[in-house]
């Protein structure tokens, strides 16, 4: 039961690295600085490779107990999964504000270049100077 309770632990010790790392690049994010945005995602798929190795360990090592454990074993098992679950929850909303922030910043670089289009159309609608030396408008358009 010792093994089980040290990695409960432990994936608690990895989930608070990753809401501390959500936490750095929504800083960034928020600041529209997304240099980091690659490294960010990287690092968090190595925390939760290293998370899902802690699940594979700790289902194994949960079909070997007996069902013995004591209340105070047990009081502390409650206490890891209940830590796991405020973690797990701040995670979500980090990464819903992330992902909040990233479509703002889509949808803004898609208003400018919808604005730059349109632009351009507008320049294509004036014909160059003929023989008259006078800009006509395309009527095309």
């Amino acid at each position: 039961m010792e093994m089980i309770l040290d990695l409960l632990e432990r994936k608690n010790m990895f989930l608070e690295q990753f809401t501390t790392i959500n936490e750095a690049e929504l800083l960034n994010i928020e600041s529209r600085d997304f240099a980091n945005l690659e490294s960010f995602y990287e690092c968090r798929e190595n925390l939760l490779k290293i998370m899902s190795r802690l699940d594979e360990q700790i289902e194994h090592f949960c079909r070997t107990i007996d069902g013995t454990a004591t209340k105070e074993t047990k009081t502390r098992v409650t206490n890891l999964l209940d830590r796991k679950d405020l973690l797990v929850k701040k995670i979500v909303d980090q990464d819903l504000c992330i992902i909040t922030c990233i479509e703002k910043e889509k949808s803004g670089i898609i208003s400018e270049l919808k604005a730059v289009q349109t632009s351009r159309k507008l320049m294509e609608t004036y014909e160059k100077p003929g023989a008259e030396g006078k800009n006509k408008l395309n009527e095309k358009v």
